[in-house]
């Protein structure tokens, strides 16, 4: 199989100094949110986690989680795993009151995660051909992709918006939860990563 599945890089990430807004501060709150939810879509929907990454550099721009699953799967239950898995990790970002100060658009929202499924055989072998094999949910956009059975090549057979996956699904197990307004989580200061701060009022990198 020629399968490009795209690597996610892992962060590593360090623990907090005294500054409450340190940078490395940030980086393990997003450590422990991801791993809360990778946790989370193993018991609630056998969903194993193997990657993840994002961009936090210059604020939470992205956070993003790699899964793989060991069922055969069709295009309406990926949509219910990647719907839930994403609202569910957006939900988590944002009951992280100490992340706010780092977001560059309040809330966080659904098109900044990125879930990635990788569709296996329960002894880790690809599944045949002309089956789904990789999902995923990139920008707001659900792809989902077989193993061609005549190239052996991965192709994409269906794609949509995230806003049409949850019309589609109607109810939701995992609804996406609208923060209260935060004006200025900072105490008056505003996320700009150009900009140094001191200890006392450090919110960027």
């Amino acid at each position: 199989m020629k399968n490009k599945i795209p690597i996610l890089v892992f962060l590593l990430f360090s623990g907090c100094s005294q500054s409450e807004y340190a940078p490395h501060c940030k980086d393990r709150l997003c450590n422990e949110i991801t791993s809360k939810v990778a946790i989370q879509m193993k018991n609630e929907r056998e969903l194993y986690a193997f990657g993840s990454g994002g961009g936090t550099m210059h604020g939470v721009r992205m956070l993003a989680l790699a899964f793989k699953y060991y069922k055969p799967a069709d295009i309406d239950t990926c949509r219910k795993l990647l719907v839930f898995c994403v609202n569910r990790f957006t939900n988590e970002v944002n009951k992280e009151k100490g992340l706010h100060v780092y977001f560059i658009q309040y809330p966080f929202k659904p098109n900044s995660i990125e879930i990635t499924i990788s569709l296996q055989k329960l002894d880790g072998r690809e599944v045949p051909p002309g089956n789904l094999s990789f999902v995923s949910i990139r920008r707001g956009m659900l792809q989902y992709n077989i193993n061609d059975p005549k190239t052996g090549l991965m192709k994409k057979i269906y794609e949509e918006t995230y806003e049409e996956a949850v019309q589609k699904l109607g109810e939701l197990e995992e609804p996406l939860v609208v923060p209260p307004f935060a004006p200025d989580p900072a105490g008056g200061k505003v996320y700009n990563p150009s900009k140094k701060l001191t200890n006392k009022t450090q919110t960027s990198t």
